[in-house]
């Protein structure tokens, strides 16, 4: 309850109907995106179905607005010129698991510093309790998730990609598919599985995967200054025999090559959330 964590889940329902369904439910800044192409096309198509609950978002922020009148001004706010939106100054999504100090009516907060001691570490992070001044009427944050539900077409839906944050920090929605498509098409002609996606290299590597962004506006504030791609060849060259760890190196490259990956997975904790937010992926293909 202490510290927190966000979570998106798919569950595909290959038997409860006349068609294949899917469900998917999200409790923060995760996303999950569906890559579709109709058979004989050759562009996919990038379909969001979560949204980034963040005060970014603007029908988060104004659910937060609406549920904390009088509090319009500090329910989440900037910290900077240049920063994110964050609940009332502290988190970034609007919605988790856990995360107390921003849900625990003031009262049960103090009796918990009483226990712990106004100096006590918050495990596991070693973070100090500090509620915020501007805990007027908690909870700010709930764990209540959205939920989507879609029909899947076999012939057209082929990969559903779940990722946190840190992934869509360094990547937008199209470039997470392109990412898992540039994968298929350089699959082995032996894999059974991508066979039938495999492709000859293309004459120019960089933006070879045409995808267009369909669904939720996904994004809402593209905050992370070491995002930018600065002209390198987008996706980088497949060094990985599994899809989500494909996605993750992408993810870390941004067009600065291996080098510069290197790096960065070197930093260790703490100073390492500096440079990036946590990535965990899951590609499920169909």
């Amino acid at each position: 309850a202490l510290t927190g964590a966000c979570a998106a889940v798919a569950l595909v329902d290959l038997h409860g109907g006349p068609t294949p369904s899917l469900y998917v439910a999200n409790t923060g800044d995760a996303r999950v995106v569906l890559a579709s192409r109709a058979p004989g096309d050759t562009t996919w198509l990038a379909r969001a179905l979560t949204q980034d609950q963040q005060p970014g978002n603007p029908d988060e922020l104004a659910r937060m607005k609406r549920e904390h009148p009088g509090e319009e001004a500090t329910v989440a706010f900037r910290r900077s010129a240049k920063g994110p939106m964050r609940v009332i100054g502290g988190m970034m999504p609007s919605r988790s698991f856990g995360d107390a100090m921003f849900k625990w009516p003031l009262t049960t907060q103090k009796q918990v510093l009483t226990v712990l001691g106004t100096q006590a570490p918050v495990p596991p992070k070693g973070h100090r309790w500090n509620t915020s001044r501007f805990c007027y009427t908690p909870p700010y944050m709930t764990a209540r998730p959205e939920v989507q539900h879609c029909a899947l077409d076999m012939s057209h839906d082929h990969a559903l990609v779940l990722a946190t944050d840190g992934i869509f920090d360094r990547l937008s929605t199209t470039e997470a598919v392109e990412t898992v498509v540039s994968f298929l098409q350089t699959a082995h002609k032996t894999d059974d599985v991508f066979a039938a996606f495999a492709a000859p290299p293309p004459e120019h590597p960089s933006r070879a995967v045409p995808v267009v962004a369909v669904g939720l506006p996904a994004t809402t504030e593209e905050h992370d200054p070491h995002r930018a791609w600065k002209g390198a060849a987008f996706p980088p060259v497949r060094a990985d025999d599994n899809s989500a760890t494909h996605l993750i190196r992408s993810a870390l490259d941004v067009g600065q090559g291996p080098l510069h990956t290197y790096r960065d997975l070197a930093i260790p904790p703490p100073m390492s959330r500096n440079r990036r937010d946590d990535m965990t992926v899951q590609v499920a293909w169909f």
